[in-house]
């Protein structure tokens, strides 16, 4: 955790942003205009995952703001989900290739990072309809650590083994926009496991994500 609480971060990141963020439109929950995601074509999150963000935002329903779970405006998450993963690998690596493939070219690199500036606008456009996007975190909980290769790892959703690098869907969505993105707890699971809720905002608004986290806890 980077801070106690929402009143913590939104002044850390104003003591630390060497830009002017704009301040959240919404003072209230009721106020806010919300986009539900707990689907999702490429990952899977858990029913306990699920109904937790299901409770969250009925609570921000009964405040009055304006809950959605869909919308024309979506962005496609399976193609961006792919370069993301694709620019992941070439910045983790520093462009060396895996055993067998040929290192990514310049060429390839500014195709991805087109792909990038696509996937900002349309979620740009989404975000003049929505204040906000809850989603999860990761589809599962806190689970036991592992040394196994990412490919050989797993994270059980609802009591069955999938694999765990399908999980980068959830954890992609606001990193390869360049979307702020506020991660929150909202329950626990059967276990006591704490459940988290990531509040995704338009670009430069982390300011209404953090206040947006602030407004459901105290609700919860």
């Amino acid at each position: 955790p980077m801070a106690r609480g929402a009143a913590d971060l939104a002044l850390a990141l104003d003591l630390t942003s060497d830009i002017a963020l704009p301040r959240p439109r919404a003072r209230s929950l009721g106020e806010h205009r919300l986009l539900i995601m707990t689907t999702h074509p490429l990952c899977r999150a858990d029913s306990a995952v699920i109904g937790a963000i299901d409770r969250a935002a009925a609570l921000c329903e009964a405040a009055g703001a304006r809950v959605a779970r869909s919308s024309e405006h979506l962005p496609d998450l399976e193609g961006p989900h792919r370069d993301y993963m694709r620019m992941l690998a070439i910045s983790m690596t520093r462009g060396a290739p895996r055993p067998g493939e040929a290192a990514a070219s310049l060429s390839d690199w500014f195709d991805l990072v087109d792909a990038q500036a696509r996937c900002a606008r349309a979620w740009r456009r989404l975000f003049e309809e929505f204040d906000a996007a809850l989603a999860p975190v990761l589809g599962g909980v806190a689970f036991p650590h592992t040394e196994a290769e990412m490919r050989d790892r797993t994270l059980m959703i609802d009591g069955e083994p999938t694999p765990f690098g399908d999980q980068f869907g959830w954890i992609g969505i606001a990193n390869f926009a360049n979307l702020p993105a506020t991660a929150m707890p909202i329950g626990e699971d059967a276990s006591g496991l704490p459940i988290g809720m990531q509040i995704i905002a338009a670009k430069h608004h982390d300011q209404t994500a953090i206040a947006l986290a602030g407004l459901i806890a105290e609700a919860l």
